[in-house]
């Protein structure tokens, strides 16, 4: 299969044999981590394993699998490539994996020498990122380490043996009673693990397991009536640390050879695991979670969400904030529906104003510790800029100036409190680079968000203030604000498809001046975590839409992915737009603030347009073109759609608006965003 510009490899025409429970299987191998190494000239069948990928910049890098595999993994590899190697993009990779600031401005042989340099005798750690959209299914392969290998050391096959980050006393109690255990990047969906590393310990003999439909990470034992067995680590590892390969702090692969030495030093080293009865301090019921993460319900009694809309509105009318209400509405749904949003407009609309008045009508500060206001700066080129790094040499955690450590971690430790992060300017920077870790965290269920800082194993002086890993909880909001101008980057649509862009209109000044505002007073009355919470619908976003609705957004997909295949109505924005409808907040009478048209008017305009961009020649017949803004759009499939297709569903008023700024950009200079 030959590869194109893009960033990745795609698999067209593939819904025949894609059935709800191979997307299932599909998505359950995300994040799952495999052991490889550089693909031979005869693996590959190509000239070389490292190539210029045809007509592009891209530099295509074939890995062979030297551990076991999810089958459904082999089949889409084997449907994407037509061979036994994984492909990796150099364009996929994260920039501590490529370690040097200047390789994109190199010349391809620049690059095919550094990936030779950097991946020769070395074993590749790797991870898997699927995405499906409708049948097209995505596979991009991320490189996450290179260890010291040799030949014999390749000529070998690898398992995988998960490590378990909870105390043994929780890790028996949830052997004993099948409860759940979170193995972290553990790949195989149909091999059961055989091994737990948990507290210096090698645990083993497990008769069955279960994977659970929830959450992927999660893992049950179907035990029956067997006991379960437990050795010593250090010496059960000792004669074979020549077989084992440390690919992270969730992860260790062991060689077959070391597999059958281990199992003989086990006879000798083994003894039952003793039965936990009662259960640990550490569990929160009905899952494990993290140590110190906690779940939190709220009380019986808790505040009308309508009280803290009027309170929010009596605020940003006090310091002349001009908004219209049904902007507040729809910040404050995008706030509760999601924890990254970005705040976009024209400068001085007062995006910043607005996340710090959010923030005060939640009783949050800066002199408090539970808000962080923090301005990106054009030099954050990675993670560590804004979290800080383990310093080696003084074994020492350094946290960055920012001081977003410090508010995760004070986060953490006070789970019933909420705190928020504003992000000012947020595109100085570029974001998917330094906000890297965030992006994929932040989509997960909350008791899986955990942002690692260095290695669970690594000797740090201070990691009584600063852990090797922070959960981050419901309770903290991410708000970024952003200027669209030729200071700025350009937002990715990864980015764009997991966040709420919210888009201030200025109000007039002459309808700011006629409104009665006697009413929109500022009370000061204080609002809780569990407040914040009582407001949140956790109903199933589908049942969200009628059968209507549902047509319509399989027509629009038709339509936009005629123009561009990345691009369309995928299955999470239908997710998201679900889940917003479902949080529509009710005024004092009962009545909805913004109704269902509203509502998918409003999402299409700020998570749907955002993504069609291009030049006049790609879609200017989706979009059309204007030649003032007072002229009307002509030759646009899109508003003809909407007229023809939507009308008995919705006027579209902000979506035309929004095509209609578009194609009027598209005429005047040729190209839009």
């Amino acid at each position: 299969m030959s590869l194109t510009k893009g960033d990745s490899v795609r698999m067209k025409d593939s819904c025949k044999v894609f059935d709800e429970q191979i997307k299932k299987e599909l998505l359950a191998c995300n994040g799952s981590v495999f052991l490889g190494k550089l693909a031979t000239r005869q693996e590959n069948k190509k000239d070389e394993a490292i190539y210029l990928v045809p007509r592009s910049e891209a530099i295509a890098i074939s890995i062979d699998p030297l551990s076991n595999e999810p089958k459904v993994l082999i089949e889409l590899r084997e449907k994407l490539y037509g061979t036994n190697t994984y492909l990796a993009l150099d364009t996929d990779q994260m920039s501590f994996v490529i370690n040097d600031l200047t390789y994109f401005s190199k010349s391809s042989h620049e690059k095919i020498d550094h990936w030779k340099k950097t991946l020769t005798n070395r074993f590749i750690v790797f991870k898997a990122d699927i995405d499906i959209d409708e049948n097209d299914v995505t596979l991009k392969i991320k490189m996450q380490s290179f260890e010291p290998a040799n030949e014999a050391m390749f000529a070998k096959k690898y398992i995988a043996v998960p490590k378990v980050h909870q105390s043994e006393e929780v890790l028996a109690y949830a052997l004993y009673h099948e409860k759940p255990i979170e193995l972290t990047g553990y790949p195989h969906f149909n091999v059961d693990p055989k091994y737990l590393i948990c507290d210096e310990s090698l645990y083993y003999k497990f008769l069955r397991w279960e994977r659970s439909n929830e959450h992927n990470r999660e893992w049950f034992t179907r035990q029956e009536e067997t006991s379960f067995y437990k050795a010593e680590l250090t010496p059960a590892l000792s004669s074979i640390q020549h077989e084992i390969i440390e690919a992270s702090d969730d992860l260790m692969f062991l060689s077959k050879e070391g597999e059958l030495e281990l199992e003989s030093r086990l006879v000798e080293l083994g003894e039952p695991l003793p039965e936990v009865s009662t259960i640990p301090k550490q569990v929160i019921s009905p899952t494990f979670v993290k140590e110190k993460a906690q779940v939190s319900y709220p009380p019986t009694t808790v505040k009308a969400e309508h009280v803290f809309l009027d309170e929010l509105r009596g605020l940003t009318v006090s310091e002349n904030l001009l908004y219209d209400q049904k902007d507040l509405v729809n910040f404050h749904i995008s706030l509760k529906t999601s924890p990254l949003n970005i705040v976009a407009g024209m400068s001085g609309t007062g995006k910043t104003r607005l996340a710090k008045a959010y923030a005060r009508t939640l009783g949050l500060t800066e002199e408090k510790g539970d808000l962080l206001f923090l301005p990106v700066s054009p030099s954050f080129l990675e993670p560590n800029d804004v979290l800080g790094y383990l310093n080696p040499s003084s074994g020492y955690f350094v946290p960055s100036e920012t001081g977003l450590v410090d508010l995760l971690v004070r986060a953490r430790n006070n789970p019933n409190a909420m705190h928020m992060v504003i992000f000012d300017e947020m595109n100085l920077s570029q974001v998917e680079h330094w906000f890297a870790p965030f992006l994929s965290i932040l989509e997960k269920p909350e008791q899986d968000r955990l942002l690692h800082l260095y290695s669970e194993n690594a000797t740090c002086y201070n990691a009584d203030r600063y852990p090797p890993s922070v959960n981050i909880g419901g309770n903290i909001l991410f708000i970024g604000t952003i200027n669209l101008d030729e200071t700025t980057k350009d937002l990715s649509d990864r980015l764009l498809d997991r966040v709420n862009l919210v888009t201030l209109k200025k109000s007039t000044f002459m309808h700011f001046s006629t409104l009665d505002l006697e009413d929109a007073t500022y009370q000061g009355i204080a609002f809780t975590y569990n407040d914040f919470q009582s407001w949140k619908n956790d109903d199933l976003p589908t049942k969200a839409f009628k059968a209507t609705e549902l047509q319509f957004f399989d027509e629009l997909h038709g339509l936009i992915f005629k123009y561009d295949t990345q691009k369309g109505v995928s299955f999470r924005f239908l997710n998201r737009l679900g889940c917003y409808i479902k949080n529509i907040p009710l005024d004092e009478t009962g009545k909805l603030l913004i109704n269902q048209e509203q509502a998918i008017d409003i999402s299409i305009k700020q998570s749907l347009l955002t993504k069609i961009k291009g030049s006049k020649q790609q879609i200017g017949n989706l979009i059309g073109e204007a030649t003032s803004p007072e002229s009307e759009v002509m030759g646009s499939e899109l508003l003809e759609f909407l007229n023809n297709e939507g009308m008995e569903l919705n006027d579209f008023r902000r979506t035309k608006a929004e095509i209609k700024r578009k194609a009027l950009e598209l005429t005047l200079y040729g190209y839009t965003n």
